[in-house]
């Protein structure tokens, strides 16, 4: 210890809970000091402001003890004027031009305002030191003094037993010895307080179960001058009994700003009241309540009942949320809801979970005010920022979602984690930016870091949408062999799916119906296969059906006939394989529409196909009415549509005196070409039924005001795009049906490179002869480019 004048630092605190030895140390170095030939000082004046001790009996009190600064001004000058009775300030003039230490035994006991104020009146030549539980501040150089080290402790205790002759216990068993110096707290008040109670006859484990007065008197004085927060942050950190970042407590204590909250720890580790730690390979500090006071607490009872059950249940929910995310966690990283983080960012994974599950319950503005009490405590932390992008992506705010996914890049510490947000990313860029190519690019890069089966599934989701159908079914033929039920299931819908897409082009762009029918064939095996082995969910069955739908509408323009039947007996075993679930897909409609097209148009193949003559005979007039007698009154209503969801493709219908709704949606419709006819107020008729749960719902909906087949001035959104050829699929906005659009569809050629994913766009569209939509040539013209440009 350094005490020499310094006018950098003028004043020298020890600093030290009660009975780790300040005084001790202190008096020692003066002594060391005074006997010093090199002795810097003039005066070295010693003052203490003790007002009780400690000793076999329990706390007693010092007669005329020194109780303010006041009070201790003659005691610092005696050495020089036995007599005087003056103020500070004559105190001031009397060590003018001497080179003083002025010492100060248990600062505490007096207000820090006093002691600046004295400070402030002495002239610069004088140096402070001083003792403390607490301290004054700023103005202060602090010399931290904690517990003995345990070796030196047990030497300690040896050396009293020794010293009073009880041998026995000089003798002790070293692993006992270290327990003993634990309980005490490895405090050399601690250990004598403990060896005079052996020296006047008590029993030791009657000593250490009634140390209530040792733990009073070297805590409660620190204790009681704490704030209320800080208290509360003492009590929970006594209640849990471990190591918690400071993240951690306000799981506890929501209630408490987080200014407050590092008020309160700082308060409690300037009084050494916690032991502070880091947490392994990171810069989060980890907080714990020290022994000494957690006794204090103990022996003084000074914890609220309600409070600690309060905080033990909080605890018993933190330990479930923790056992569900390592359950979620061990089923794969690339859940939305696994959070990665570890200890330093235990609490703000907790939150992000519990938004994560709000959000799932479309509770989003309450999942988005848990993202920002995360936030209020780990601002930095990347999975926040990553949690913010899916939530915000889910509930459509999509340039809000981007930068939160962008943000949370920058952020992630690892190339691992960097490639974990790319993955969610990519998903977001598909689904909701509709920017399958930037897609790709951000999907390949998290694939190539991870390269599991989650990360392939999502580059050849994004690799469909760009038409490098080759590339998107080797990379999905990679996880549909997964371990994990679910991720194959993903992995071959999504195969499907792209394999159903490479077939649309075939048949549509390249104008090679026999090659798209033998496409959608192989895709059909695949799902059969799948469906066979009893893995199966409505996604996929759904597929399979729109599978056998697009077969339908593509065999209408088939040459090659016996291949063409094969392939349709083929298909609708797979459909009878699937049962009343295929009858339930929401594709089903499309599936019986494209069936009478394909019998109505070409009889010369359906003639020789009995399942398929079973099944538009199966759902003829008793199930969808007669799609060819558009005027039909038997068991039908009339009525108009009074809403409809492009986007989720369902709505309701009213009828004409307006007494009741009827849900609708796209199976529901007699012809799947009347879709793109779908737009508020429409005339339509329909047959009433009643659905599983008793709600009225329309079926063979038709549509009466058709005129011809071909529709002015709709407005499309650009939905994707083929670099394959020059053509590209979009939405139409009012109905939500897809329509083509090719080159030559464009009003000016030059357009072209423009038509990126998401331009809205004005167009005449047509109903083809095959029930498709397409833009009429020389129609289309763009009307806005794409917000996310």
């Amino acid at each position: 210890m350094d005490l020499s004048s310094s006018r950098r630092g003028p004043v020298l605190t020890v600093m030290g809970p009660g009975g780790v030895g300040k005084t001790a140390l202190v008096l020692q170095a003066l002594h060391d000091l005074v006997n010093d030939e090199s002795c810097p000082y003039d005066l070295v004046s010693w003052v203490s402001l003790k007002t009780e001790h400690l000793t076999a009996r329990g706390v007693q009190s010092i007669h005329d003890a020194v109780l303010s600064m006041e009070q201790a001004v003659p005691a610092l000058i005696e050495a020089l004027e036995p007599s005087f009775d003056g103020t500070a300030s004559q105190l001031a003039d009397s060590l003018d031009g001497l080179t003083t230490l002025i010492v100060i035994d248990n600062l505490e006991t007096v207000s820090g305002h006093e002691v600046v104020e004295f400070i402030d009146m002495l002239p610069e030549s004088v140096s402070y030191l001083f003792t403390s539980r607490e301290g004054l501040g700023e103005i202060e150089r602090r010399f931290p003094l904690g517990p003995l080290e345990e070796r030196y402790a047990v030497d300690l205790f040896r050396r009293l037993t020794h010293n009073r002759e009880l041998h026995s216990f000089t003798k002790m068993a070293q692993s006992a010895a270290k327990e003993l110096v634990r309980r005490l707290g490895a405090s050399p008040l601690g250990l004598k307080w403990f060896v005079s109670n052996l020296e006047i006859g008590k029993d030791p484990e009657e000593i250490i179960r009634h140390r209530d007065d040792l733990v009073r008197f070297c805590v409660e004085n620190v204790f009681e001058s704490l704030g209320s927060n800080a208290k509360k942050v003492a009590n929970v950190l006594h209640i849990l009994a471990k190591p918690v970042t400071a993240q951690e407590i306000l799981l506890y204590l929501p209630d408490l700003a987080i200014d407050n909250l590092r008020a309160s720890i700082q308060s409690l580790d300037q009084r050494m009241l916690v032991h502070r730690d880091l947490v392994p390979g990171s810069i989060s500090e980890t907080f714990e309540a020290t022994e000494s006071l957690s006794d204090y607490l103990r022996f003084a009872g000074a914890i609220d009942p309600e409070e600690e059950t309060r905080i033990r249940e909080a605890d018993d929910d933190v330990r479930r949320a923790e056992e569900r995310h390592r359950r979620d966690a061990a089923t794969g990283s690339l859940r939305p809801n696994v959070i990665h983080g570890g200890q330093a960012h235990r609490a703000s994974v907790i939150l992000l979970r519990d938004a994560m599950s709000q959000s799932k319950r479309r509770q989003i503005d309450e999942a988005l005010e848990r993202l920002t009490e995360a936030e209020r405590l780990d601002p930095e932390f990347w999975e926040l920022h990553r949690v913010r992008g899916f939530i915000l992506s889910s509930a459509g705010r999509v340039d809000e979602a981007t930068s939160a996914y962008l943000r949370a890049i920058e952020l992630a510490p690892t190339a691992e984690y960097v490639a974990i947000v790319k993955y969610f990313f990519a998903g977001h860029l598909t689904r909701k930016v509709r920017d399958p190519a930037r897609a790709a690019t951000i999907a390949g890069e998290a694939h190539e870091m991870l390269a599991v089966d989650g990360t392939a599934i999502e580059l050849g989701r994004a690799l469909t949408f760009v038409g490098e159908f080759d590339e998107a079914e080797a990379t999905l033929k990679q996880a549909i062999n997964s371990g994990e039920v679910r991720t194959r299931l993903i992995a071959i819908t999504q195969l499907v799916d792209c394999m159903k897409r490479r077939a649309e082009e075939e048949a549509t762009t390249n104008r090679q119906p026999d090659k798209a029918v033998a496409t959608l064939m192989t895709a059909i095996e695949i799902s059969d296969k799948a469906v066979g082995g009893g893995l199966v969910d409505e996604k996929l069955t759904d597929k399979v059906v729109s599978l056998v739908s697009e077969l339908f509408s593509i065999a209408i323009g088939c040459r090659e006939e016996r291949p063409t039947l094969d392939a349709l007996n083929v298909a609708l075993s797979a459909i009878d394989r699937l049962g009343r679930e295929a009858r339930r897909s929401r594709s089903y409609g499309y599936l019986i529409g494209h069936a009478r097209q394909l019998t109505v148009r070409r009889p010369d193949l359906t003639k020789n196909a009995p399942l398929v003559l079973s099944l538009t005979a199966e759902y003829g007039d008793d199930q969808l009415g007669k799609s060819s007698d558009r005027g039909s009154n038997e068991s039908v209503l009339l009525g108009t549509i009074k809403a409809w969801k492009p986007d989720r493709h369902f709505g309701f219908i009213t009828t004409l005196d307006r007494k009741d709704d009827f849900y609708f949606n796209l199976p529901s419709l007699a012809d799947p070409s009347d879709e793109i006819l779908i737009q508020h107020n429409a005339a339509i008729r329909f047959r009433p039924t009643i659905d599983s749960d008793g709600r009225p719902q329309a079926q063979n909906v038709m549509i009466e005001q058709r005129g011809n087949n071909e529709l002015a001035n709709r407005r499309l959104i650009v939905d994707r795009r083929h670099f394959s050829g020059n053509c590209l699929f979009s939405i139409d906005m009012e109905s939500g049906a897809t329509v083509f659009v090719g080159l030559h569809a464009l009003k000016y050629a030059s357009e072209w490179d423009n038509m990126q994913i998401g331009v809205e766009l004005q167009s005449n569209v047509k109903i083809e002869e095959d029930g498709r939509f397409s833009a009429v040539a020389g129609s289309t013209r763009i009307l806005r480019q794409s917000s996310t440009e």
